[in-house]
């Protein structure tokens, strides 16, 4: 089998079973998957493809499904389907567990680099602290005792 002769029983299989559009843009697909090869890799590939009938089963029973969903959606719709709290809760539970999946998602690494980010910020933090600290106490103390050594002299005069 040939990449022609693929392509037409491809074309063959899907005709009447699914839209138009669904038969050109599977061909089309399948064309540019095969491309234009030498005949060795042309036939490994249509080997490793199986047979056109057993891909257009595959594909009428994808549009099929989907066709089904629109319909299920659809009629939801239609039919004047309201959303009742039971189908808020679980929106809004799902909505939680997005939210939660950012943070537990990561990798081991990730979580080990996370921790050492947070280990290195608290440590700059201490330091940093400390040295206001000492800054405060080698300037602010000998400051606000010539402060109240001048008060107190103030206050006699």
């Amino acid at each position: 089998m040939d990449k022609k002769e693929f392509l037409e029983g491809l074309r063959q299989a899907l005709a009447g079973e699914v839209n138009p559009k669904v038969i050109e843009d599977n061909v089309r697909y399948y064309d540019q998957y095969i491309g234009s090869r030498t005949f060795e890799e042309e036939e490994r590939i249509l080997q490793e493809l199986g047979n056109p009938r057993l891909i257009a089963k595959t594909i009428i029973e994808t549009e099929k499904a989907t066709t089904e969903k629109k319909h299920t959606n659809g009629a939801r719709e239609s039919y004047g389907y309201h959303s009742t709290m039971e189908d808020e809760f679980r929106k809004q539970d799902g909505d939680n567990d997005n939210q939660t999946k950012i943070y537990t998602n990561l990798t081991l690494w990730q979580k080990i680099l996370l921790i050492l980010i947070i280990i290195v910020f608290l440590f700059v933090l201490f330091f940093v602290g400390r040295i206001m600290i000492g800054f405060l106490i080698a300037f602010a103390v000998p400051i606000i005792l010539v402060l109240l050594v001048f008060a107190l002299f103030k206050k006699r005069n």
